[in-house]
């Protein structure tokens, strides 16, 4: 597992929707999904701007995505409201069950994540817009 401050310290933090990017001074990208921080990726060492600039474009890049996408950004805050740890989680049993907030309902209660039934409901809506978004903005081929 890796430790922060061996790193130079942290330039940025990005939060996607199933777990959490840091870039580190030392050009290290780590990356957790819940069970601590792990080296994921190494800028080479003439990037642009630096570990820095890299976060920067990123970051950049990841608020266009949400911005182009509120549904998106809408899913994005409700997984959010999950611990790291379980949010991978919470996302497959809604893609399992997209239909059925029972069904959600009774999964993540046994997964350990206490939810209202009107809370799985507004989930899968959330979940289901999402999807109706991305959908609409596929170009059919001619």
């Amino acid at each position: 597992m890796a430790t922060i401050y061996k790193h130079g310290g942290e330039v940025g933090r990005i939060e996607k929707l199933t777990f959490s990017m840091l870039f580190c001074a030392d050009g290290k990208i780590l990356r957790n999904h819940g069970d601590g921080w792990k080296i994921w990726r190494k800028l080479k060492p003439d990037v642009e701007g630096g570990p820095r600039g890299s976060f920067e474009r990123c970051q950049a890049e990841y608020d266009a995505k949400l911005d182009a996408s509120p549904e998106f950004a809408s899913w994005r805050d409700k997984v959010h409201e999950f611990p790291l740890r379980k949010r991978a989680l919470v996302v497959e049993a809604v893609r399992l069950l997209p239909a059925d907030p029972d069904g959600l309902w009774s999964e993540l209660e046994d997964m350990g994540c206490p939810v209202s039934h009107g809370e799985a409901q507004a989930l899968l809506a959330a979940y289901r817009a999402a999807q109706a978004e991305a959908k609409a903005k596929i170009v059919a081929p001619v």
